[in-house]
């Protein structure tokens, strides 16, 4: 399930390294989750989204990019799944 993202949302850099061949992008995607598909209905709700975007560089072009993200972080905040237990729990 890729979820679907409406214009009302924005990229914000927070850390990047680039050299010749390679970079990386530390970003936060922000916005209103509007837009719909048949798995996952808009929601309205607002989520913020911390990522990062590694990839290759051939002369000054991008040859490969891949891009990592929480999803399960995206679909609780918009509503779409509950909270997750704690890990720890009490003995």
């Amino acid at each position: 399930m890729v979820p679907e993202f409406s214009s009302n949302y924005s990229f914000e850099p927070v850390y990047e390294h680039v050299t010749d061949s390679a970079y990386v992008l530390e970003w936060v995607m922000k916005g209103t989750h509007d837009g719909s598909s048949p798995q996952l209905p808009a929601s309205g709700r607002q989520f913020a989204i911390h990522g990062a975007s590694v990839g290759e560089l051939e002369g000054g072009v991008i040859r490969r990019n891949t891009d990592y993200w929480n999803m399960l972080e995206f679909l609780v905040q918009i509503g779409a799944m509950p909270e997750p237990a704690s890990a720890g729990g009490s003995a």
